[in-house]
Parts: structure tokens; sequence; C-alpha cells
């Protein structure tokens, strides 16, 4: 088994146990129920254990299966810090910016206003000209 089947069929592990059924994980993932089902039996067949005891009412863990969902949700939490952390990043405001303005208006007004500036975006690069010459 694949990375890019794995995370589905991970997935589809821990939501159905989460949730309790097949058809709740697909429900929620917005899936099919036959697809979550086949995913988690991949899932134990890669592994070579059954991760869970199904009748026709219930779903249980199995030894294998409790100590698998704790290193899944693991990885599935350090998956979502990671897409989290970049997409942080990808809107985090940085760069240069250049300020100008007549020397009266920034001074009383856009130089007061710059710490505050600074200390909500550190990754800015400010630079100011107040100077009343005509452009």
């Amino acid at each position: 088994m694949d990375l890019s089947q794995r995370v589905p069929s991970v997935l589809s592990f821990v939501t159905t146990v989460e949730t309790g059924s097949f058809a709740a994980a697909a429900r929620q993932l917005g899936i099919s129920n036959a697809a979550v089902s086949k995913n988690v039996a991949g899932l134990e067949q890669a592994l070579g254990v059954r991760l869970l005891n199904r009748t026709t009412r219930t779903l249980s863990l199995t030894e294998e299966g409790a100590a698998f969902l704790r290193q899944a949700r693991i990885a599935l939490d350090a998956l979502d810090a990671a897409v989290d952390a970049i997409a942080t990043q990808r809107l985090e405001i940085s760069g240069p910016v250049r300020i100008s303005s007549s020397a009266a208006f920034g001074r009383d007004h856009l130089l007061p206003a710059l710490p505050g500036l600074l200390t909500r975006y550190p990754q800015l690069a400010v630079e100011v000209d107040f100077d009343d010459r005509v452009v």
C-alpha cells in the first residue's frame, strides 16, 4: 500500500472508530459506505492484522486496532499541524514596505502607528520617507 492509499485508509479507520460505524464515517468523510469499508479492509490486509471486530450491529477494536489507533491519531495530528503551519506561514504578511508622505503627516500620524504595525507583522521591512518636496 503506497502513501496515496495509506492516508485515506488510516483516516477511514480512525473516523470509523470515532463515529462508531462505517455509515457514519462515510457521511463525515463525504465518501461512500463501500469506500470506507474497502479502505479499512485494505489497511487491515496491508498490516496483516484485524483492526476491528465486526458484527451485524457493532464494531469494536481489537488489541492491535487499539494500538494502531493511538499511533494513527498521532500521525493524523502531526499531518494536520504540518498543513496548518504551512497555511499560516503562507498567510503571514512579510517583505519590504515603503511609506512616503509629507513630513508633518508622517511625524504626526504614521510614526506613532509604526510600532504597532511592526509588533503585529514582525516580518515587515519598513522604509519610511517623510519629505515635503514635490514629487
